[in-house]
């Protein structure tokens, strides 16, 4: 980085305590008080937090470069590749992304829906039967990595060990545990490069297995190598659960906690869509994405230099009140509701489609099988990148 620690006078730290236990108001303070701001936590990053920062930064792909790692901390750790699309520019980026979009787009996630709904049935039916239980442990965290699992072609009992390996990534990294986050990393890449090895032969369609895909596709006349599959598939499999398990988590905690919402749902089950993109906004389940800085840029009176990392906040722009009407209430009929908790721009996350019907049909079959339910318990947040509970208890009263 240009800019040292010694330097730069730290603005607020994430891992504060006030900062974990409650990032929405974290980011408010920083919006009002500070909306270009410095952590030296992770060897030091900025922030952008207000709406239209966020949006602008994402639109301009020439200053904000995602080639150069999205996380912070880096998820990967150093020495490993950039994860495209994700952490890709142009043009290689536009190859990558044109690849991949005809897996994720609304037909073919529709196609899904069958697998994804009888997922959601097998593990809310013991809930509803026992009346109480913990909503992450038992639904939010394994339905996302199954699906996933289904989705991409894995054998159905390898969600345990992704779900183990992605979370010791997230929380080594978040600790500064370089043994555990390394030792997960290790294993999640090894992982990966066994089965890009095995699906080599087999005879799979192309056109339905995004794996085969990627191993049959010629990009500027040269097949992918190994090493450029395995880090498509390495994003894939950490970024294509953990969030939507945030997210669940998020929408059944507030749903738990306000019997008003279940009600209207329950009756209008048609507003199920809407509400599912206003829980996405309040209680966006990604804070954030990095960038580097190419050129001497200002925001808000503060000067970011080419090669610091800046963290486009989505959660907090989806809270703004410049950008959004009574942003800090939660209306589930709002509409529009030009969100950003996917992203924006060309790097927007290509399983927005995927996450939403997810997200939909655990709160069809839920709210289908019950008269009500309650949070009966604490919910801690799950902590830096992610907001969401790590622990939801929820004591469910069966429809009759």
């Amino acid at each position: 980085m240009t800019t040292s620690r010694r330097t730069v006078p730290a603005d607020w730290d994430p891992l504060a305590d006030d900062a974990v236990a409650d990032p929405i108001a974290a980011h408010a303070r920083l919006r009002e008080q500070c909306p270009g701001s410095f952590s030296d936590r992770w060897d030091g990053f900025w922030s952008l937090t207000r709406h239209e920062d966020v949006v602008a930064a994402a639109l301009d792909t020439e200053t904000f470069i995602s080639g150069e790692k999205t996380t912070i901390p880096d998820s990967t750790g150093p020495g490993r590749p950039p994860r495209p699309p994700l952490e890709a520019d142009r043009p290689e980026h536009t190859q990558y992304r044109r690849l991949l979009a005809p897996y994720f787009a609304p037909p073919r996630i529709a196609e899904w829906e069958p697998t994804i709904r009888a997922i959601a049935i097998e593990l809310l039916e013991p809930a509803v039967r026992r009346r109480e239980c913990d909503m992450i442990a038992e639904l939010a965290l394994p339905l996302p990595a199954r699906v996933l699992c289904a989705f991409m072609g894995l054998p159905a009992a390898d969600w345990i060990d992704l779900k183990r390996w992605t979370g010791d990534v997230i929380e080594g990294g978040r600790a500064g545990d370089t043994e555990r986050h390394t030792r997960a990393n290790d294993a999640l890449y090894e992982y990966v490069r066994s089965i890009v090895a095995a699906r080599r032969h087999e005879s799979r369609d192309p056109s339905q297995d995004v794996i085969a895909g990627l191993i049959g596709v010629v990009i500027d006349g040269r097949p992918l190598n190994d090493d450029q599959i395995t880090g498509v598939i390495r994003l894939l499999l950490q970024a294509g659960h953990n969030t939507t398990t945030n997210g669940i988590g998020s929408a059944l905690r507030h749903l738990g906690t306000h019997p008003e919402a279940q009600d209207r749902l329950r009756a209008e089950p048609d507003r199920i869509p809407a509400a599912v993109d206003e829980l996405l906004r309040a209680f966006t389940p990604a804070q954030l994405l990095a960038r580097t800085v190419t050129r001497p840029i200002d925001v808000g009176g503060r000067t970011l230099e080419p090669g610091q990392k800046v963290c486009l906040f989505w959660a907090s722009a989806n809270r703004d009140p410049e950008a959004f009407d009574q942003a800090d209430g939660i209306d589930l009929s709002r509409h529009p509701n030009r969100h950003v908790a996917f992203g924006y721009g060309i790097h927007r996350c290509l399983g927005a489609t995927l996450a939403r019907v997810e997200m939909r049909l655990v709160l069809e079959e839920l709210l289908a099988r019950t008269q009500s339910f309650e949070l009966v318990g604490p919910a801690p947040e799950a902590g830096w990148p992610h907001i969401g509970p790590s622990a939801l208890p929820i004591r469910l009263a069966a429809a009759h």
